[in-house]
């Protein structure tokens, strides 16, 4: 695996660091506003965090960055990312649905259907209130009667499609624009 180093750096100019950090090959940055005390010369100073495949040079950065700008480099320690990531997904419950992701499978409660969704490049593991949402309302409509035909248009994960199925024991449609949508509601749905 190709060793990740993170870098830190704390500034007022934004803008500036982050054409400093792209010149030197930065792969991906995050920006979070600082919560500094009153009195703070730098208020209105923000964290950007900056991804690189190899270590950057500090000597360089110094030279290249605003003044006044503090930064740290540390390497990233040599882990399976997504996998961590998809461990701090709590399941999501909504009765009789128990959407959770392949390290949670033990953990579905006697009675509920289990959904098994992982977290990766497609859209849709219950977490975004616009999922939650969706079968909680598909839920309701169910009390009206079962539908003769359903499609997920858009389906990401293909949860709602899954859901529905396994709630009506019918067949359903799901479809997106996207392949690795389509791959990720098929390998959804043979699990």
């Amino acid at each position: 695996m190709q060793s990740v180093w993170k870098l830190i750096v704390t500034v007022a100019d934004i803008e500036a660091a982050e054409q400093v950090l792209e010149t030197h090959g930065a792969l991906a940055q995050a920006i979070t506003p600082v919560s500094p005390a009153a009195s703070s010369p730098f208020s209105d100073s923000h964290f950007i965090e900056a991804y690189f495949t190899g270590q950057p040079d500090a000597q360089s950065l110094q030279q290249a960055l605003p003044r006044h700008t503090d930064f740290a480099i540390e390497i990233l320690p040599d882990l399976d990312w997504v996998g961590e990531s998809q461990k701090g997904l709590t399941p999501v419950s909504v009765l009789p649905l128990f959407v959770h992701g392949a390290h949670d499978r033990d953990a579905v409660p006697p009675g509920r259907i289990g959904l098994e969704i992982n977290a990766g490049e497609a859209f849709g593991t219950g977490h975004h209130e616009t999922t939650t949402g969706c079968l909680q309302m598909m839920l309701r409509q169910l009390k009206s009667g079962l539908p003769s035909r359903a499609a997920d248009i858009g389906c990401g994960t293909g949860v709602l499609a899954i859901a529905l199925a396994r709630l009506t024991r019918r067949p359903v449609m799901a479809g997106d624009i996207d392949p690795i949508a389509v791959r990720t509601t098929a390998y959804n749905a043979r699990l």
